[in-house]
């Protein structure tokens, strides 16, 4: 009997390890943490290039090495009340990646655009195969300085020309009517006429541009062949040997440049173990562009460059409405002010000698 208890004792003992390394290992789940430098309340939307770290760790905190990442960067939401300087980018995805991270991190240098709430959806793994969802990031940006201060600069104008005009109109001269009115129609004709847009031109078909050093070939493939303010262009990079075959552990670097600003709106560097990657990326300035890639490996490096031409769209038409309706409301404030300064002042003197 007692040989029994032993060896159930025994068994139990056995047992325990057996179901608590489950448990145990829920605490090596990967977590992404999501870094920006300088701080998001530092960064000026369309102003400041910013440097943005994607890190997976695993339960202690530490970096894992070849992990594997998706990312999916979403714009922030529209104002009901106030648009954005890029109210078509409002609400649409910018920024789309998979691929391995050599030291578990991924950065990028990028202008985020607009003011508001981004939000970073991600999955991560230890591989391509063991992907699973991540808590979303998070990330709230003020509205630009500058952007600020000539807003209130406008409403300052607009209301100051309304005092004048509505000064001008109280003088009972059909002239100075005519002519505030004139004027009037001249300061809001350009908000209405915003109000008429043309449709968009069609998508550019796909291109490939390539560059040679010696048995090397760097390949770059976008698509569409043209970025559209608020549509994702897919960009593929592949480094080939003189059979065609990609180039393993090859290490593609990305510029993106603002030809008429003159400075970078992304870069980066992405690691392909195959040879082989690509990024989904929204151009949100209608302007030229040019791509900037070049590509290190242990068989050679290679480098180009292609500029792109990006579509601006015109906004929609409930933006380019309200606005000129938020114009015509600032300029009547100053004409209704005005009109109650000057004929204050006519009744003023009007009944002065009758008082006395």
């Amino acid at each position: 009997m007692t040989k029994w208890l032993t060896g159930i004792v025994l068994a139990l003992v056995l047992l325990i390890p057996a179901q608590a390394g489950p448990i145990q290992a829920q605490g090596d789940e990967l977590r992404v943490v999501v870094t920006t430098d300088p701080p998001p309340e530092q960064i000026g939307p369309d102003k400041t290039l910013a440097r943005t770290t994607v890190t997976v760790v695993d339960g202690s905190g530490q970096p894992v090495p070849g992990a594997y990442l998706k990312l999916h960067l979403d714009a922030p939401e529209g104002n009901p009340f106030i648009s954005t300087d890029f109210p078509i980018v409002e609400g649409t995805s910018l920024l789309e990646y998979a691929g391995v991270l050599p030291q578990g991190t991924l950065s990028f240098d990028y202008i985020y655009a607009i003011r508001g709430e981004y939000t970073f959806a991600m999955e991560a793994g230890r591989d391509a195969n063991s992907l699973r969802p991540v808590s979303p990031f998070r990330m709230t940006l003020r509205e630009n300085p500058d952007e600020v201060r000539n807003f209130l600069v406008m409403v300052a104008g607009l209301f100051l020309f309304g005092l004048l005009a509505g000064m001008v109109i109280a003088g009972g001269a059909t002239a100075q009517r005519a002519a505030a009115i004139l004027l009037l129609g001249v300061i809001l004709l350009p908000g209405t006429a915003l109000a008429h847009s043309n449709d968009p031109p069609s998508d550019v078909a796909p291109f490939t541009q390539e560059a040679k050093a010696g048995d090397l070939t760097l390949v770059y493939e976008m698509a569409p062949g043209a970025g559209k303010v608020g549509a994702i262009n897919r960009l593929a990079f592949r480094l080939v040997d003189a059979q065609g075959q990609p180039v393993p552990e090859t290490t593609f670097d990305l510029v993106l440049w603002h030809i008429e600003d003159e400075k970078p709106i992304f870069a980066t560097t992405l690691f392909a173990p195959e040879g082989v990657t690509s990024l989904d990326f929204q151009f949100f300035d209608g302007a030229e562009h040019e791509v900037r890639l070049s590509a290190q490996s242990p068989a050679g490096d290679v480098s180009l460059a292609r500029v792109v031409v990006v579509e601006g769209i015109n906004p929609p038409m409930a933006v380019k409405v309200k606005t000129t309706l938020y114009m015509v409301l600032l300029v009547l404030a100053g004409i209704l002010v005005g009109l109650r300064l000057r004929l204050g002042r006519t009744q003023g003197r009007t009944l002065a000698p009758a008082g006395a």
